[in-house]
């Protein structure tokens, strides 16, 4: 059994042994939120008493009863209390798919200058749906998967506000070049996203494995050969964040998941781009619109590939 808080103390540190980027408006998170999981440690509180403070905010109980009622978790009966939602979930899960609801509300509330948000939350989706199905296949924690992957670059929006230039710079330049972004973000800042972002959590007092998961989350699939944490969500966020997005933040990240079939035979693109097309499918609430998924950007270049394969044979 991993010991996420050893993990998080030997990649993050524990308090300020390095500071966040003087010139970043911190998001604050809702103050319901903080309440909930301030109460949550205390083990003599009822799921009833945990409910009620969540009640208090209408969008978390609003999003914590779609996600739940929705065909991800294939209920027969709805569930109509956040008590009752809780019960069900666990407060280890519910704790989680809070976290990242809430953040996403955070973030959204926020405008941002070069990241178009429905499109940066879509692919997000899509990547949280992409991890928890690799999570499956790999037999490790997919709830924490999900979430995690679903909230690894909240902190972009932000970013890219108070260094427009910067990120438009990078996502202008050539495509042939392959170098990413948290490369780029180290060697003009010093520091890179999954850094500030895992920082942010650790400071809001996040699970110990919600932070390792962000901060390692473009560690790619070196973590297949970590000892600690190969087997665990961690690599299933890590991988999927090779997903495409609008900030080309790995450019040859289509090209790596294909690669992934070589070095683990169990995996298969297809069948999991598939799957996660119908994940997207069934979503039943802002469900994406004009999102190029993983599926599609897969059959499209194996529909090219004969062409171009026949035109270079004519030539």
């Amino acid at each position: 059994m991993i010991n996420w808080k050893t993990v998080r103390q030997t990649l993050l540190g524990d308090r300020v042994d390095s500071v966040l980027p003087p010139d970043i408006k911190i998001p604050v998170l809702p103050k319901v939120l903080t309440e909930f999981l301030t109460r949550s440690k205390n083990e003599n509180c009822t799921f009833q008493q945990l409910g009620s403070i969540i009640e208090t905010d209408a969008g978390l109980t609003c999003e914590l009863l779609r996600s739940l009622n929705s065909s991800r978790y294939g209920l027969k009966a709805k569930v109509t209390t956040v008590s009752q939602a809780l019960s069900l979930l666990g407060l280890r899960n519910a704790k989680l798919l809070l976290l990242s609801e809430a953040i996403k509300h955070t973030m959204t509330q926020r405008e941002s200058r070069l990241i178009n948000l429905q499109t940066f939350w879509n692919t997000n989706l899509e990547r949280a749906f992409l991890a928890r199905r690799i999570a499956q296949r790999l037999n490790v924690d997919s709830e924490l998967a999900f979430s995690a992957a679903m909230i690894q670059d909240f902190i972009l929006p932000a970013l890219t506000n108070e260094h427009t230039d910067f990120y438009s710079e990078f996502m202008s330049r050539s495509k042939t070049d392959t170098a990413e972004l948290v490369a780029a973000e180290h060697q003009h800042f010093g520091w890179d996203h999954t850094y500030v972002g895992a920082r942010l959590l650790f400071d809001w007092e996040f699970p110990d494995e919600m932070i390792v998961c962000v901060l390692m989350h473009h560690a790619g699939f070196a973590l297949f050969k970590n000892p600690l944490l190969s087997q665990t969500a961690a690599t299933a966020v890590a991988v999927a964040g090779q997903l495409p997005d609008v900030l080309r933040q790995v450019p040859d990240g289509l090209d790596n998941l294909r690669h992934l079939e070589v070095i683990w035979p169990e995996f298969d693109l297809l069948m999991t781009a598939r799957d996660v097309e119908a994940d997207l499918e069934n979503v039943s609430v802002n469900k994406p619109r004009h999102h190029f998924s993983l599926y599609q950007r897969i059959t499209k270049t194996d529909d090219l590939r004969p062409a171009a394969e026949a035109e270079c044979t004519r030539g």
